[in-house]
């Protein structure tokens, strides 16, 4: 029986230019070696039983590790013929000859993004604490003009109890700079860190911006300008807002059945997140390495994982990450989820009017 991977991913460096607040990768000078990424690309391909859809390339800042990246994605088209790469970057790198290059290998980028100013630089920040925004917003101009030219543009944001007030507003900001067509998705990802107090007002303004983005999503459909709006980048469904509802028992990001990650190391985890961090304690969730197994192998002792039923939209990692459960999501995810119900609920009734 085949196995689908959705998206392969590689951690590949933990060097960033950002130093961002609610960052769950420790910022140091290590790299994943060449050796590893081949075996890592070879370990994906192990077994004719097993298809990937797509192979990620995660940092860190993906982009500071420019020649790794086109090492990967030429070892990878030239031994697999694979066709579709995914890129996360915080966009700070991002040249014309970077997002030619992306169109000609169908490389989608996903861009980290947190809106406008306010919500850029309160959290988005270098390392001598000063925000991003001014840096990142000839990039997003740059990035527009490529919209109708790549396979899709991921722009997640990140929102932090400190930001949320400030979520439809960006979302408003990032479509009038040219983000919006059916091969552009938005992410609202909810920060959860040690840091991050997510309380009843704090969940209550999330709601409350909701319901505004929900607008926003309204108005620009009946203009027949499609935006894609979802709760999680590891989501599949399009037009979330219009099918969260609908999906209330297929809201699992299925971590470690069809996530996989690798980290700098070689070592394989159930997702990118898992790759990434550096916490104590994330051995427990090592899946194998590439130096010794067959992806078959490892598929077939993963059963823990096939069993996961994620529900309320919560995070594998951050569930784990905080202190819980695997799969029991933290109590915040519950509040996060019947906004998203409430919200499309209030979609669906509103564009069938």
């Amino acid at each position: 029986m085949n196995t689908f991977i959705r998206l392969y991913s590689l951690h590949i460096t933990d060097k960033c230019n950002l130093h961002c607040k609610y960052c769950y990768v420790k910022k140091r000078d290590r790299t994943m070696a060449w050796q590893i990424a081949m075996k890592a690309i070879d370990f994906a391909f192990s077994s004719e039983n097993v298809k990937i859809g797509a192979i990620g390339i995660f940092g860190g800042e993906s982009l500071m590790e420019w020649r790794l990246v086109e090492r990967i994605v030429v070892y990878a088209e030239k031994k697999y013929k694979v066709n579709k790469f995914d890129i996360a970057t915080n966009g700070l790198l991002l040249t014309k000859k970077r997002l030619e290059y992306f169109v000609r290998h169908n490389i989608s980028p996903s861009i980290s993004i947190d809106g406008i100013r306010e919500a850029q630089d309160a959290n988005r920040v270098t390392s001598n604490g000063k925000g991003s925004f001014d840096k990142l917003r000839g990039k997003l101009a740059l990035l527009a003009t490529y919209r109708k030219l790549l396979r899709k543009i991921e722009i997640i944001i990140s929102i932090s109890p400190e930001t949320v007030k400030y979520l439809s507003e960006s979302i408003n900001y990032l479509v009038a700079q040219g983000f919006y067509g059916k091969n552009v998705r938005f992410n609202l990802r909810p920060a959860i860190s040690t840091e991050n107090n997510w309380n009843s007002e704090a969940t209550l303004e999330f709601e409350k911006q909701l319901f505004l983005v929900g607008d926003i999503f309204i108005r620009n459909y009946k203009k027949k300008r499609y935006l894609n709006i979802s709760p999680h980048e590891d989501q599949p469904a399009d037009y979330y807002l219009l099918k969260a509802a609908k999906l209330k028992d297929t809201l699992s990001c299925k971590a470690g059945e069809e996530l996989l990650g690798v980290g700098i190391d070689g070592k394989i985890y159930p997702c990118y997140a898992f790759a990434s961090c550096n916490e104590g304690g994330k051995e427990a969730f090592c899946m194998g390495n590439v130096n010794v197994e067959t992806i078959q192998r490892l598929l077939e002792r993963a059963d823990f994982f096939k069993k996961q039923n994620n529900k309320c939209l919560s995070c594998h990692f951050w569930n784990w990450s905080k202190g819980g459960s695997f799969n029991e999501p933290l109590e915040v995810y519950h509040e996060f989820y019947k906004a998203w119900i409430k919200v499309s609920k209030y979609v669906i009734k509103k564009i069938k009017c």
